[in-house]
């Protein structure tokens, strides 16, 4: 059997608009066969997620500060200077550790700003 060239380009056609039918098709079965729920509630939420004997104080209390500083040098307390050299190199060149470094006036800023 000899097809034509304008034989060739109508089949074409007749595959590409039946091709696009039946994907339009799957498609639009697809987006309607995937139904959304509503989230649950936040006290939905923490009630399936904890154990049945939590209990959930209605207000949140602090038992108090502790004003000492923060002991930042235990890195010291081994006597390696060569660990503490490539610590400090890694610190330095962490740019995740920079990235949060300026994100914390930032989060400063916004404290300031709901409290006022």
């Amino acid at each position: 059997m000899y097809w034509s060239p304008e034989d060739r380009v109508n089949a074409g056609i007749k595959l590409r608009k039946l091709a696009l039918g039946v994907g339009g098709a799957g498609v639009l079965l697809l987006f309607c066969a995937c139904a959304v729920k509503k989230p649950p509630s936040t006290t939905q939420a923490v009630k399936d997620s904890l154990p049945p004997t939590t209990s959930i104080p209605e207000q949140w209390t602090s038992t108090g500060v502790n004003p000492a500083p923060v002991e930042t040098g235990c890195l010291k307390s081994f006597n390696d200077p060569q660990m503490e050299a490539v610590v400090a190199e890694a610190l330095k060149n962490n740019l995740d550790l920079q990235a949060a470094a300026t994100r914390v006036p930032v989060a400063a800023n916004v404290v300031t700003e709901v409290h006022a």
